[in-house]
């Protein structure tokens, strides 16, 4: 027994020595290795590139390394901005990868001789203060700042982006700039931008723009206004609140189209809607109004017009309308009005404080009623608007201090009243309109009564009584 177990003991040790002798031959012999490549990893202008290998036979692993091959470059020329296009400056390119140094030069003038160039704007003034509004990317004038200038030229770029819009009194601390300059690039012009400043008598602009309530408040020494551009582009500015003090027109004693003086206006046909232009021009003597017009608000109020007069009224128009526009009266102290038929606006403050006239009727063919057309008429009791009225818009102040007024109806096809268009009014009046209590609250939008709190501040509608809040 005991033999038998020492043989199998000595078969197994002889064969585990066996099996290790031929595993170290084996480890000790030289593989002729076939390598195939299993991956290539492509170099790039920065970086270096690896082919991985393998050995078909033993399936040993290799990496080489592949230089990286550098900029392949193409060299671009630069082109010097203008105020029209942005430029940049010389740059390079790869043919191989995305690589620029691209860098843009932002707008700039080109002056020469005090003018730009391209665009021939006056070289703006120095030392003005700008803010800056970080998501549109443009600049307001919000200050004179240093400048000392007496002929200030307001820039339309500013460190390469534009200046849109003018500043509330930008001009307090300045007693030296008689002349200033507004570029076309602003867009908006800012309640009371250039009040109380008395130095100021010329004033040139060429912008289409919002002028702000009382940009020109107490401008009283603004003598000439010269805008640069279309007649067009002129009436399509347009004027808020007061427009006495908002349009520059209504404060200067001139105005200039291009540098001459303007004598005679004919409305181009695209302009449908005139706001507060041209008032007080005691250079404007002729006034064309073609058929396509739909509202007129202040225009041409207090110019000395060529006017066609009839029952002692003044209107202007055109061949085929001369009662188009309502703009004067021959005599204050009338005790009655005719407005003819063919009216279709009347002017701002046309028919006000005619202190005999007690009653008004307004044809149908009237579409709008200017601010302070029948202000503050003391014997005035009663307003009719025609059965088929078509009037839109009835202005600031319309019909404001007429303290003996008993009735009047406001029928449903106006879309818009001016504030305190009823202001003043007794409490005892009766003020009917053919719409709705909700579509008069929409209507109405701010204090069409003002006025104390013992005068009329509410409106008879089709479904109930609208009474405003004071």
């Amino acid at each position: 027994m005991k033999r038998v177990f020492f043989i199998k003991f000595l078969t197994v040790v002889l064969l585990t020595c066996f099996s290790l002798f031929c595993l170290s031959s084996c480890m000790t012999q030289t593989c002729e290795h076939e390598w195939t490549i299993r991956r290539v990893v492509p170099p790039t202008c920065l970086e270096d590139g690896i082919k991985r290998y393998v050995c078909v036979k033993c399936s040993e692993t290799k990496l080489e390394n592949i230089d990286k091959t550098g900029h392949d470059f193409v060299v671009h020329d630069g082109k010097t901005p203008t105020c029209l296009e942005m430029g940049w400056e010389e740059y390079k390119t790869c043919n191989n990868c995305d690589y620029s140094n691209y860098k843009d030069l932002p707008k700039a003038h080109n002056y020469s001789e005090g003018a730009c160039l391209t665009c021939g704007e006056k070289q703006a003034s120095e030392n003005l203060d700008f803010w800056f509004d970080s998501i549109e990317k443009t600049y307001t004038l919000k200050g004179l700042g240093k400048c000392t200038d007496s002929d200030v030229v307001i820039p339309s770029l500013y460190n390469g982006y534009p200046v849109t819009e003018i500043g509330g009194n930008i001009l307090p601390s300045n007693d030296t700039a008689m002349s200033i300059t507004i570029p076309s690039s602003i867009t908006k012009i800012s309640d009371y931008a250039f009040s109380n400043y008395t130095a100021l008598q010329r004033l040139t602009f060429s912008c289409v723009a919002e002028f702000g309530n009382n940009c020109f408040l107490f401008c009283d020494n603004l003598q000439i206004v010269n805008y640069v551009g279309s007649l067009e582009n002129l009436m399509r500015n347009t004027f808020e609140g007061n427009f006495a003090y908002s349009s520059p027109t209504a404060c200067s004693k001139d105005i200039y189209l291009n540098g001459e003086l303007v004598t005679e206006v004919v409305v181009p046909e695209s302009i449908t809607e005139i706001s507060s232009i041209f008032t007080h021009c005691k250079s404007i003597t002729k006034v064309t109004i073609h058929d396509k017009v739909t509202k007129i608000n202040n225009a041409f109020v207090g110019c000395p017009l060529e006017c066609e007069i009839k029952d002692g009224l003044k209107y202007i128009g055109n061949e085929n309308n001369k009662y188009m526009y309502l703009v004067g009266i021959v005599d204050k102290k009338v005790e009655s009005v005719t407005i003819d038929e063919n009216c279709k606006f009347i002017s701002a403050g046309v028919l006000s404080r005619c202190s005999n006239i007690k009653e008004i009727y307004i044809p149908e063919n009237v579409l709008s009623i200017s601010d302070g057309a029948f202000i503050e008429n003391p014997s005035l009791t009663q307003v009719a608007f025609a059965e088929d009225s078509k009037v839109k818009y009835i202005g600031i102040q319309a019909f404001s201090l007429c303290k003996s007024m008993e009735r009047l109806n406001i029928p449903i096809t106006v879309t818009e009243i001016g504030e305190s268009a009823f202001a003043n009014f007794p409490i005892s009046a009766q003020i009917y309109y053919e719409g709705t209590v909700k579509m008069m609250t929409e209507l109405s939008r701010g204090k069409v009564f003002g006025g104390s709190f013992d005068t009329l501040n509410e409106i008879y509608c089709m479904d109930g009584v609208f009474i405003m809040n004071r």
